[in-house]
């Protein structure tokens, strides 16, 4: 968007100014728009032409006033109704109604920029000199009696432009806005404002504007909401202050900040945008909040989810049972055979005591196999392993095994070789993550070995078990590095079920 400024006195202004009016008056301004390749002007009327080829010759001057982003179909209305309504070739005059009083509107509703002041206020400038009084009758003469044509009138106008503006009804809700001083008066007595911007001749402010009416007058009278109105040609100070480069706009202030702002006739979205911030003032208590009942949402509370299915347990006892890793190790071993089917029976019974004709469970002894069948069975083979750990974790006779300072070694290696080899793989097995992950959640069925996960400051320093330590590379992490490094390599898995798995290890962990 350009501004053409024309000097109508071709230099003349400038050199005899000082003779006539006592001061020095750089020129007699007209100004013209130019925008989508067009120059819009006031006379006789709204007139176009290609730009620089109307009659007032070549501008001195081409002001940058910014970028648009009217469409060009809208301001073309714009133009129409302005021309039709108020911008007529019977409504011209020189002082109060006249081509840069046409050009401060189109800049405005086009940019939200102002034309410069000494171009608005040549008129104001001139008839408060002796030779501009002089001169009074021959204008009133010929355009009609002027609000500048007395000193006293002239002196209580705005230092800008004078425009005729839309009238602005008021109501008990919506007020007129001018200044920033009205927008604090209007924040400091409510909550809630909203400000809504709009200028003469505004097809589309026109259609929003009787909406927004309705939707404040409909506020009860406890709502928090108050609003102001913004005309553009007079309040472009408050407009300069918010940025507004088009109309119309609402602008939603919630304690004296932007809450939010709308553009355009969007009668829906302004509904919304109101509701939401009269809302925001209070929030009321959610409708489901207040009728809802949910039991079992709301019986979920911070107990940890523990995976204590046997049947699995089973099938990975008996899986174990026949590698070659194990009947090797029970043949060079004869005291883990008791170990074994004492191991053998607890699951079969699924009970918390074992029958009498099995041995007792040696619980040293049992970390012992159970280590040592880690180290011998091949990759294929672990996941049965650590499902089996995994079902022993949660039964009362094997859990204190697990709770001494080798079955927690014992647990960590388990997990190492699993986040390794989940490291070292595209795709590792999808058996052997979910088997770990839930192997793992079984860790915070015991309070000794959730403070080995969390231990306080003192345990890092003092046990070996907790901070980690020289040997087995599984050692030397933390148990909550572990199984943290297992949820990075798991929560976000491509197969549900391992990310179900992963998500109740986090649940576990933040709970």
């Amino acid at each position: 968007v350009q501004l053409f400024v024309y000097d109508l006195s071709n230099g003349l202004a400038r050199s005899l100014s000082p003779q006539l009016v006592g001061r020095v008056i750089e020129g007699i301004w007209h100004t013209s728009v130019v925008v989508y390749g067009t120059e819009y002007y006031y006379g006789q009327g709204i007139l176009q032409a290609a730009p620089g080829t109307t009659p007032h010759g070549q501008p001195v001057q081409r002001l940058d006033m910014g970028n648009t982003e009217i469409p060009q179909g809208l301001f073309e209305e714009f133009v129409v109704s302005l021309g039709t309504e108020r911008y007529t070739a019977a409504n011209y005059h020189l002082l109060d109604h006249n081509c840069n009083h046409f050009t401060s509107e189109a800049v405005q509703f086009l940019t939200g920029q102002n034309i410069p002041t000494h171009i608005s206020d040549l008129p104001r400038e001139f008839m408060a000199t002796q030779f501009g009084q002089a001169l009074r009758p021959m204008l009133e003469a010929n355009f009609g009696p002027s609000a500048l044509a007395s000193p006293q009138a002239q002196s209580a106008l705005p230092s800008t432009i004078r425009t005729t503006s839309m009238p602005t009804p008021t109501s008990q809700r919506l007020v007129p806005v001018n200044t920033m001083d009205d927008v604090h008066r209007l924040t400091t007595q409510h909550r809630a404002v909203v400000l809504f911007f709009t200028s003469v001749g505004c097809p589309p402010c026109r259609v929003i504007e009787p909406e927004f009416r309705r939707l404040v007058e409909a506020e009860p009278t406890t709502s928090p909401l108050g609003a102001g109105r913004i005309d553009m040609a007079t309040g472009y100070s408050v407009a300069a202050q918010f940025g507004i480069r088009a109309t119309p706009t609402f602008i939603f202030l919630l304690d004296g900040n932007k809450f939010s702002e709308l553009k355009g006739a969007q009668p829906t979205a302004l509904a919304t945008e109101l509701r939401t911030l009269v809302y925001a003032t209070h929030p009321p208590a959610h409708p489901h909040w207040l009728h809802l009942r949910t039991p079992t949402l709301d019986g979920i509370g911070a107990n940890p989810i523990l995976f204590t299915q046997r049947e699995g347990a089973q099938k990975a006892l008996a899986r174990c049972t026949t590698t070659s890793a194990c009947v090797d190790l029970m043949a060079s071993n004869p005291e883990y055979v008791d170990t074994w089917q004492t191991l053998q029976k607890l699951l079969e019974a699924g009970a918390a005591t074992v029958s009498d004709t099995a041995a007792p469970l040696d619980k040293c002894l049992l970390i012992t196999l159970l280590d040592r069948l880690h180290r011998q069975l091949p990759p294929s083979d672990q996941f049965a392993l650590i499902d089996l750990v995994r079902y022993l974790l949660v039964t009362p006779q094997c859990k204190p095994s697990f709770e001494s300072d080798d079955g927690l070694t014992l647990v960590r290696q388990l997990l190492y070789s699993t986040v390794q080899e989940n490291g070292d793989s595209e795709s590792s097995s999808k058996g052997l993550l979910v088997t770990t992950l839930r192997m793992a959640c079984n860790l915070f069925s015991s309070n000794c070995m959730v403070e080995h996960i969390f231990p306080n400051p003192d345990a890092v320093a003092s046990n070996p078990a907790v901070r980690g330590s020289e040997g087995h590379p599984a050692c030397t992490m933390p148990l909550r590095d572990l199984i943290t490094s297992l949820l990075v390599h798991t929560l976000l898995a491509e197969e549900p079920i391992v990310r179900q798995a992963a998500a109740s290890l986090a649940f576990n962990l933040s709970a």
